[in-house]
C-alpha cells in the first residue's frame, strides 16, 4: 500500500481513486481501448493475484537435514 499512496501522491489523486474501475472521465473512440488496456496492465503490475501462483518446487520426498548443508 505504501507503493500505492507514493504513486497516487506523484500523480496528484487519492490512493483509492487507484482502485476505480472505471475512467475517470469518459473518453471515447480508441483512446478509451487503449487506456483500459494500460491501467489492465498497471494493475496487474502492481496487485498480482494472490494465492494463484505456481509451486516453486514439485512436491517430494524430504531430503534429509545433512544432505541440505
Amino acid at each position: 500500500m505504501d507503493t500505492l499512496a507514493l504513486l497516487a501522491g506523484a500523480l496528484g489523486v487519492s490512493t483509492s481513486d487507484l482502485f476505480a474501475s472505471e475512467a475517470p472521465e469518459p473518453v471515447l473512440g480508441p483512446q478509451d481501448e487503449a487506456n483500459r488496456r494500460h491501467l489492465a496492465e498497471l494493475r496487474r503490475a502492481l496487485m498480482p493475484p494472490v494465492g494463484l501462483a505456481a509451486p516453486l518446487a514439485e512436491p517430494g520426498e524430504a531430503a534429509q537435514p545433512s544432505a541440505i548443508r
